[in-house]
């Protein structure tokens, strides 16, 4: 009895034996399919960055799927080996990543200088990009827009939602601060100019917490807040900041009220320069113009024209100041007599900024004089 029921059970076990195997056969076809579902549907491959490898200089290019980029480092999903890998962002020579069609239209909207449609394109492909990182991007790329209409109040505050995002944004150098030092009026009140800040959106952002913000307002408020303990008491904060793309722009803020005042001498340009020096090459328009105009009012025009010019060459993102700058560069070679590069220098300006203050005054003097 005892055999025929051993006999009886061994055919029974074989067949649950077979069952476990067919239905862990399915578990893991089920769990492998669901992980490739899950991979087409959460990683695509098709962002390209190029890296430099620190310790030998040797660059490699990567295929997989930016999962973030600040101003500190690049997160990337290699698709080689489904693994994420952090890079210093000072080690990415380029990227490539999928973007929307009002991306790339408004990208190539604002290469043309048709900067209204770029305002509106872009507004567009800012609500429909879920990416922060993108998103990061795309405001970027705003502040441009903003930069070449002259509109610093909106340039602004679209800085301080880009910052609010990444403190450490890789597009600090699009900040738009006020590096000009006002001419006095016979009342001794300084001119304002085109896209100036209105003193109450200045004001606004001087007593926001935000360093960023305070630094903006203290910027466009200086020559013109009666209160002067109120700026000193931002002006002393923002000089201990740990954050130097905060603290060394703050500084040298206050060259520009030593430049309006005279009060500096050579042995101190020269030291600004070297300081200047020291900055991220995209940090030294704003300063370099403030530095250019320190010498023109010690009459050095020579040494004024090649710092002015210096916006032009690294193509300054500002163009208000980048034109100015252009401007008075040409003005400062005619005191120097070199007559003939003044006018290669005018005609420029007027070709690259034509509806500029600066682009309209360049045109007018390179009309041939009336009989």
């Amino acid at each position: 009895m005892f055999q025929h029921s051993r006999h009886l059970l061994i055919p029974f076990v074989r067949m649950v034996g077979t069952l476990r195997m067919l239905f862990a056969c399915l578990l893991i076809g089920l769990f492998v399919d669901g992980s490739a579902n899950a991979q087409d549907n959460n990683f695509l491959p098709t962002d390209q960055i190029e890296v430099r490898k620190s310790n030998t200089g040797l660059t490699n290019r990567l295929k997989g799927q930016i999962i973030d980029f600040n101003g500190e480092e690049l997160q990337f999903r290699d698709s080689s080996d489904n693994l994420i890998h952090f890079f210093a962002a000072e080690d990415i020579l380029q990227t490539r990543y999928q973007q929307s069609p009002e991306h790339q239209q408004g990208a190539e909207l604002l290469e043309q200088r048709k900067y209204e449609e770029a305002e509106r394109v872009l507004e567009t492909a800012l609500k429909v990009e879920p990416r922060e990182w993108v998103r990061r991007e795309l405001l970027a790329l705003q502040i441009q827009v903003a930069l070449a209409r002259y509109d610093y109040e909106k340039a602004g505050n679209r800085f301080i939602a880009l910052t609010s995002s990444d403190q450490q944004t890789r597009h600090f150098h699009l900040i738009p601060l006020n590096w000009r030092v006002p001419e006095r009026a016979s009342d001794e009140k300084p001119h304002s100019f085109p896209g100036e800040v209105s003193e109450a959106t200045a004001q606004r952002w001087l007593a926001d917490s935000d360093p960023v913000a305070q630094l903006l307002g203290a910027s466009w408020l200086l020559f013109r807040e009666p209160d002067s303990t109120k700026l000193s008491r931002i002006f002393s904060q923002l000089s201990r900041n740990v954050n130097e793309r905060i603290s060394s722009p703050h500084q040298m803020r206050v060259w520009r009220q030593y430049v309006y005042e005279g009060r500096y001498s050579e042995r101190e340009l020269t030291h600004w320069e070297s300081r200047i020096e020291s900055l991220d090459q995209l940090d030294r328009s704003g300063p370099y113009y403030l530095l250019a105009t320190a010498y023109a009012q010690k009459l050095e025009h020579d040494h004024a024209a090649v710092r002015w010019l210096w916006l032009k060459a690294n193509q300054s993102p500002d163009h208000f100041l980048a034109s100015d700058a252009q401007l008075r560069a040409a003005e400062a070679l005619v005191q120097t007599g070199l007559t003939r590069q003044a006018v290669i220098v005018y005609r420029e300006l007027a070709e690259a900024y034509p509806e500029s203050p600066a682009g309209k005054l360049a045109i007018e003097r390179l009309q041939p004089p009336s009989p």
